[in-house]
């Protein structure tokens, strides 16, 4: 199974409780699908997005042009205000625990997860995901919009870091 996980693109600040893309949100959306269709990162089979629209946004062109199954994971939310720190952590632990054991059922080999989220979500990941390399280094510190990490997941339940990048626009 591959996993990606990624940022959202760039955004508005308005309405400040859900803003939307930006124009070079929105480029950086289209540079996704590019991407993909030049077989820089794979095209996805299921795409996972948050409750807020820039992340559904962020994967609009790939869900166009793909038609991958979608699905709203409220696991994949920003901490919430009133959220404990360790509530956060385990909801982060949660979903990554989800598709290390998807990736150990036969019939999941060939799935590409693209996982749209936000920055709180990203750098608790990295401290969760059971990865071949220190995702905790200084070398992953910091992601911008529209940034990713690309994994694949054995069987085993490993993490296996195999790109990074970001649709630059």
């Amino acid at each position: 199974m591959i996993f990606i996980l990624l940022r959202h693109g760039h955004k508005t600040m308005e309405p400040p409780e859900n803003p939307s893309l930006s124009a070079k949100g929105h480029e950086q959306s289209r540079k996704l699908l590019k991407m993909a269709q030049d077989k820089v990162i794979p095209s996805p089979t299921i795409c996972l997005y948050s409750e807020m629209i820039r992340t559904k946004q962020t994967l609009h062109d790939l869900i166009e042009n793909y038609k991958p199954k979608t699905e709203l994971k409220t696991d994949l939310n920003l901490r919430d205000y009133n959220e404990t720190a360790a509530q956060f952590r385990a909801r982060v632990q949660k979903l990554i625990n989800l598709y290390t054991f998807q990736a150990s059922q036969p019939e999941n080999k060939n799935q590409v997860i693209y996982a749209c989220t936000h920055y709180d979500w990203v750098e608790e990941a990295m401290t969760v995901i059971d990865c071949d390399k220190n995702l905790n280094s200084f070398e992953f510190a910091g992601w911008a919009p529209a940034q990713y990490l690309e994994f694949k997941i054995t069987e085993e339940g490993q993490w296996l870091l195999t790109s990074r990048g970001a649709a630059n626009v």
